[in-house]
């Protein structure tokens, strides 16, 4: 039985046109910062109108640190779409991408928290700003392994926020900072991995 995926489902053309656009520029011969200011400048008008129709992907998942939901990913898993949710007192670890990425606040407000590391990861992370993430606002970052952030919710009530990222992020391997680690923390590796399998949800479009 072939089931269509929830985008087409839904008829959200806007979404499926956003992914193509995306896809298309990532896998463009643009540098980093022309792909970003491209992902920055589509992801701005694109979030002046959508929000996410299906129900199953804004589920809160208050046994994880928060709710992933991987919407789209192409083929050659250099681009990926990302729909995350964040319970009042959720929050990611302190993280890097080691891919360029983009994230946008859609519904709440969210914290940013920026942080500076040792060139060898050999240092707790140091705090250096912390940004209010509200409503459409875009933020980018390159690819730099020493780029650390945290996203948590700020809000009484659940957030959401849309991320895009230059691979497929939830089976990338990434360093996380753990406090717990060690004699006092240290840098360990991760992968994120996507809630879609513990809600029985597929990948919103798949083209």
């Amino acid at each position: 039985m072939n089931t269509k995926p929830p985008a087409v489902e839904q008829r959200d053309e806007s979404f499926i046109k956003f992914a193509r656009m995306g896809d298309a520029i990532a896998s463009s011969d643009r540098n980093e910062a022309e792909t970003l200011e491209a992902i920055r400048r589509a992801t701005e008008d694109f979030v002046m109108s959508w929000r996410m129709p299906d129900p199953r992907f804004l589920a809160c998942q208050p046994d994880a640190p928060y709710a992933s939901y991987l919407l789209f990913v192409n083929e050659s898993s250099t681009f990926s779409i990302v729909l995350d949710v964040f319970m009042p007192g959720q929050a990611a670890v302190i993280h890097n991408h080691r891919c360029w990425c983009s994230f946008t606040c859609l519904e709440g407000v969210e914290r940013e928290r920026l942080y500076a590391v040792d060139p060898n990861l050999s240092a707790p992370p140091q705090q250096i700003e912390e940004r209010i993430c509200r409503v459409g606002s875009v933020r980018v970052l390159g690819s730099d392994r020493h780029l650390f952030h945290q996203v948590e919710c700020a809000s009484d009530e659940a957030t959401v926020s849309l991320h895009i990222y230059g691979a497929d992020i939830g089976r990338l391997k990434r360093d996380m900072w753990d406090a717990d680690a060690g004699a006092g923390g240290e840098y360990v590796n991760f992968k994120s991995h996507y809630s879609n399998t513990a809600a029985g949800v597929p990948a919103y479009f798949t083209d």
